[in-house]
């Protein structure tokens, strides 16, 4: 029979305080790039057109990337950040002459010094092509640089070393794909490549224009630390027995009350094979402590059929329901236990 007079009695003081909510789950490496880029413009006015394609350069940057186990191949990577900077930054420059009669463009041309993922803009993962990548992102960048032109032409006001602020054009959008990930004696290495959509920067809208065009991309190597799986055996709280993760709160509380009346095993917390005194109050007293002894990451902790597993967070990401955990906390949790114990000898006088 199960305690529903103690789990609502618990339930009710527990969301009086107020809850919390939980951290990120998954690790995120932060990798350190470099690579090559390709630049593609096309220099577009009125009386013709001109490619500029022989430019390259170099990529450094940082790749962030966040899975609860790269070890293997991950079926959970999301895209976190990205930020790229080009040495030395690629200038595809071109000319246009129209004759005496038309007048001639030239130079007219760009600078793209770096591109950096808009933040809330990315991460939205589709479906991996048949190059056989592990995943592909449609993302937003911000372009940092400039166009600039010089143009004396029929028709139009002549200009002379003009530019634009890439800035200044909107978001260019881009497509990151990642081909491999391997971890290796905690390294991490990825392949990827990122490329550009066309982007559209005019100096008179349908006259002059400049076009970074969808030929562009940038061959990427990340590499760095692997942060490790999601899952770990070293337990921080083992009063966090229910979702979400990283509080520890009302759902608690009334996870183990269920499991505990309900004999589920997962709430024996000293791994007896018994549910008694002793897992009350172990219950009790991880649920008063505030903050995670000796280490830096806080683990949601949870029981399962095969064996315990934790979800990893920064301790700074993980908040407590009910404040410091102090008189108030202590007074639900013992409250809470002494009605189990006293419903438990009850039942077993009548019985």
């Amino acid at each position: 029979m199960p305690l529903k007079n103690c789990t609502a009695a618990i339930a009710a003081t527990a969301l009086a305080a107020g809850l919390a909510t939980a951290g990120e789950i998954n690790p995120v490496a932060v990798l350190d790039v470099n690579g090559s880029a390709f630049i593609n413009a096309e220099i577009s006015t009125f009386i013709g057109s001109v490619m500029a394609t022989d430019n390259t350069a170099g990529v450094i940057g940082t790749l962030s990337l966040s899975s609860s186990d790269f070890s293997t191949i991950p079926g959970d990577l999301d895209l976190v950040d990205l930020d790229l900077m080009l040495i030395p930054p690629a200038m595809p420059t071109g000319s246009i002459d129209g004759g005496e009669f038309l007048g001639s463009a030239g130079p007219v041309g760009l600078t793209l010094e770096a591109v950096s993922m808009i933040p809330n803009k990315g991460g939205k993962k589709k479906a991996a092509q048949e190059s056989g990548g592990i995943a592909t992102y449609q993302i937003e960048l911000a372009l940092t640089g400039d166009a600039f032109a010089t143009y004396d032409l029929i028709a139009v006001d002549p200009a002379e070393d003009v530019s634009i602020d890439l800035m200044t054009t909107g978001p260019a959008n881009a497509r990151l794909e990642i081909f491999t990930v391997n971890s290796v004696m905690g390294e991490l290495t990825v392949e990827a490549t990122l490329f550009l959509e066309t982007v559209r920067i005019p100096f008179e809208p349908g006259l002059v224009e400049v076009y970074l065009s969808d030929a562009s991309n940038m061959s990427l190597t990340a590499t760095g630390e692997d942060p490790g799986p999601a899952d770990t055996p070293d337990f921080c709280s083992i009063a966090d027995v229910a979702a979400p993760c990283g509080t520890v709160d009302l759902a608690d509380i009334a996870a183990f009350v269920s499991g505990f009346t309900g004999g589920d095993l997962n709430v024996d917390l000293n791994r007896d094979g018994l549910l008694d005194l002793v897992d009350i109050t172990a219950f009790v007293t991880a649920f008063q402590v505030h903050d995670c002894p000796g280490t830096d990451t806080y683990y949601c902790y949870y029981g399962g059929p095969n064996g315990y597993a934790a979800i990893g967070f920064h301790q700074g990401d993980s908040t407590y329901a009910l404040g410091d955990h102090t008189a108030l906390t202590a007074g639900i949790a013992v409250s809470g236990a002494a009605l189990m114990l006293g419903f438990g000898s009850f039942r077993r006088k009548q019985a």
